[in-house]
């Protein structure tokens, strides 16, 4: 379900929030490649657009969304991304949805709490 850009602020501040919780974030590039992070979910703008961080203050591994303009969806039902279909079971188990930020040349970043 696309969210208004009421909603989406609504529901990305609370990850952006300092006292946010932890998220897992999940980038599928439109070469079908996927990379994961749990961390804090950041969100800045500068002169290329919007720049969407993930960052692990344990490891120290970042993942980043680039994008000029984007638009926000949440599933309630979570699939696995392209790549992840063999942990099927374990989304259901831990996740309860996602929200996804999705670029204007297809990107996502899934954004999704542990329950």
């Amino acid at each position: 379900m696309t969210l208004s850009s009421e909603d989406a602020e609504l529901l990305l501040g609370k990850y952006l929030a300092p006292d946010s919780p932890p998220i897992v974030g999940i980038l599928a590039t439109m070469s079908a490649s996927s990379a994961k992070v749990s961390g804090r979910l950041q969100r800045a703008e500068g002169p290329r657009g919007f720049v969407f961080t993930v960052t692990s203050a344990a490891s120290g591994d970042v993942l980043f969304l680039v994008c000029r303009r984007y638009r926000v969806e949440y599933k309630r039902d979570l699939p696995p991304p392209s790549g992840f279909e063999d942990a099927k079971d374990v989304f259901k188990a831990k996740f309860e949805g996602a929200l996804t930020v999705i670029s204007e040349s297809g990107e996502r970043l899934y954004i999704v709490e542990l329950k």
